[in-house]
């Protein structure tokens, strides 16, 4: 079924970042925004809070997975249970800003 959601979406003219749009929102107390923003924008820390997360790895040069992501960086996200079944997404940076909370 999303195949055929993305084939139709690429049919119309749309991507795929067209279907998809992630929002997520908690209260996390004994830390400031801005430490939270950090720690949730370095993709080095990915593996450390999301259960399915192997490992990160950068898209093209001068960015390393362990700084907080800045506009136009893209990691790898590598999921799953590798190497029996390395599934993976390219995540790439549209938006961030620490005050705003949005990453």
């Amino acid at each position: 079924a999303v195949l055929l959601a993305l084939m139709a979406l690429a049919a119309a003219g749309l991507g795929a970042a067209a279907l998809v749009e992630l929002r997520t929102t908690a209260t996390i107390r004994g830390t400031t925004p801005q430490r939270l923003h950090r720690f949730l924008a370095t993709p080095s820390n990915w593996p450390s809070i999301v259960a399915s997360s192997h490992s990160v790895r950068a898209v093209g040069g001068g960015y390393v997975p362990s700084e907080p992501l800045r506009v136009g960086a893209a990691v790898d996200e590598i999921f799953g249970a590798p190497p029996v079944l390395p599934l993976s997404v390219r995540w790439q940076c549209e938006a961030t800003d620490a005050s705003a909370g949005l990453l």
